[in-house]
């Protein structure tokens, strides 16, 4: 009989293709939950953990492949497509799923949405039915506390949110405190960082959104703002960088564009590489994220770390856990949305130390070390079966 000790075994499951929320396979290993990839990086390297990361695919086989020593499944989607907004939460894998009945890891994480869907619940089950650990983690800010969905939440060992909105949300709905984990996400300060050599040039002021253009994103509130800032300052320009999952949203935003005589103002970039982003978030004065509700809010940390402060909308959910108002970037109501970024682009001096004091936050609480240590305590929650063997 062998004396070696089983390495820790953890998979991070995502019960969706790339095409249900607008990306290709090919993004996904670039840049989706990226946070979280690189704190299961860390275990693997630190612990010997074996990490794995799942989706769901298009294609007609599973396939894998190991990147950084963490190993990337796909698993065939069961039927056919599902067209709508919420598409995501209604595929699954019969083959993922009897793959992870047979040989389930020693902690299960579930990323998906509050709200769920069949085939989470059917992981969670098989997971369970090995006498194996599920951590439920949610994305967005609302969730569903009822029927199979509630019985998904009890029976996970930790509920990971990314604010504290709906953290809070949760503990009114009858989901115990002690359940729920608030967890920052960080992101590579050195990929991520103030380009040193470059002093900001407010002559032409430049605007930047990041993100995927879907109407949840508000896109369509900050060019109407940006007409009102143009009337100040006629050299402001927007850079809008992000992939169209869908495409009827993107040509409303430019008809809007065309209305406003803002064609010449107005750059729509497309999705590009993630390790070019740096280069627009230094080149941007400020980073404008006007959307009403987000989970997290990814892009506010990552312009922050590279010293370009953000402008984010009051009670949005996890921009107002990140940004200190008046401090390191700006909370406001989106009603005054213009009138707020014409005040800052009035105020040099502001702005520099915003984007100073923006840097430092980054360090001090988002950078990939602050996930990793999170990541360490959170798996460190979940009941461990003795090796059989």
């Amino acid at each position: 009989m062998s004396s070696k000790k089983k390495s820790l075994s953890i998979a991070l499951w995502h019960p969706f293709t790339a095409r249900s929320i607008g990306w290709s396979q090919e993004q996904l290993v670039q840049s989706h939950s990226r946070p979280h990839v690189a704190a299961l990086r860390h275990l693997a390297q630190e612990m010997g953990a074996n990490c794995r990361v799942e989706y769901l695919s298009d294609r007609k086989f599973p396939s894998q492949v190991v990147i950084d020593a963490v190993e990337w499944r796909y698993w065939p989607r069961s039927f056919r497509f599902i067209r709508g907004s919420d598409r995501f939460r209604h595929e699954w894998s019969l083959r993922g799923l009897l793959a992870t009945a047979l040989n389930p890891a020693d902690i299960t994480i579930i990323n998906t949405s509050g709200h769920g869907g069949p085939f989470s619940r059917m992981l969670a089950l098989a997971v369970r039915a090995c006498g194996r650990a599920y951590i439920a983690m949610i994305g967005g800010l609302h969730a569903t506390v009822a029927g199979a969905q509630y019985s998904y939440f009890d029976g996970a060992t930790a509920i990971v949110v990314h604010n504290t909105v709906l953290r809070d949300k949760l503990v009114t709905k009858g989901i115990p405190a002690a359940k729920l984990v608030v967890l920052p996400l960080g992101v590579d300060t050195d990929l991520f960082s103030p380009d040193e050599s470059e002093p900001a040039v407010l002559e032409s002021p430049m605007l930047l959104f990041v993100g995927r253009l879907d109407a949840l994103k508000g896109v369509e509130t900050l060019i109407r703002a940006l007409a009102v800032v143009r009337a100040e300052h006629p050299g402001v320009t927007l850079r809008i960088v992000g992939p169209s999952p869908t495409p009827e949203y993107l040509v409303q935003l430019k008809q809007i564009v065309g209305e406003l005589s803002l064609t010449e103002a107005v750059a729509f970039i497309g999705a590009v590489p993630y390790e070019a982003l740096p280069k627009f978030y230094r080149a941007a004065t400020l980073l404008i994220l006007p959307s009403s509700a987000e989970g997290f809010g990814m892009v506010v940390v990552e312009s922050m770390a590279c010293g370009t402060p953000v402008i984010a909308i009051q009670k949005s959910g996890g921009p107002a856990d990140i940004i200190t108002d008046n401090l390191d970037g700006r909370l406001v109501d989106a009603s005054n949305l213009a009138e707020e970024i014409v005040s800052l682009l009035n105020n040099p001096t502001k702005l520099l130390s915003m984007g100073i004091e923006a840097r430092r936050t980054s360090l001090a609480r988002y950078s990939d070390a602050a996930t990793a240590k999170s990541f360490r305590n959170l798996v460190s929650r979940a009941p461990l079966l003795p090796d059989p063997h």
